[in-house]
């Protein structure tokens, strides 16, 4: 049993470490049904991991904020941009999880965005965000 130590500690560090990078936050309804789900993170990380929630509401630096919603949909996907300086390059691409891009979204600061999927067949797919140097990709489902 006591081999097992060093791994747990390990592992619980890692956890905590992770931890401090950004902050989370849930939003509930009437009901007490999480709704959103809000990940602050820090402007000098670039999170590479795939993300999946009902919606996303993401602090991208200081000024911008992205939502994301709703998530599983059943074909219109709303990209929302609020905030930041408005001639930053942002776009997104749909791609279905062979890597072929299905759609480019060409966005503005400041505008709401409908991706249509309703074409699409039932399946996972990925949305990826450019911003700048800056690339987030999101798990997105389509019922």
């Amino acid at each position: 049993m006591k081999k097992h130590y060093p791994l747990l500690l390990l592992s619980v560090l890692l956890f905590a470490g992770a931890l401090n990078s950004q902050q989370i936050t849930f939003g509930y309804d009437a009901a007490g049904n999480r709704v959103s789900r809000t990940i602050l993170i820090p402007p000098s990380s670039a999170p590479q991991a795939v993300k999946i929630y009902e919606s996303v509401t993401e602090q991208l630096g200081d000024e911008r904020q992205l939502k994301i919603y709703p998530n599983p949909t059943k074909g219109i996907l709303t990209v929302e941009i609020i905030g930041g300086n408005t001639e930053d390059d942002i776009r997104f691409t749909l791609y279905n999880l062979q890597g072929i891009i299905l759609q480019q979204i060409e966005s503005v600061v400041g505008s709401t965005k409908q991706v249509d999927m309703s074409a699409y067949p039932i399946a996972t797919y990925i949305l990826r965000l450019h911003a700048g140097d800056k690339i987030i990709d999101y798990k997105i489902i389509k019922q």
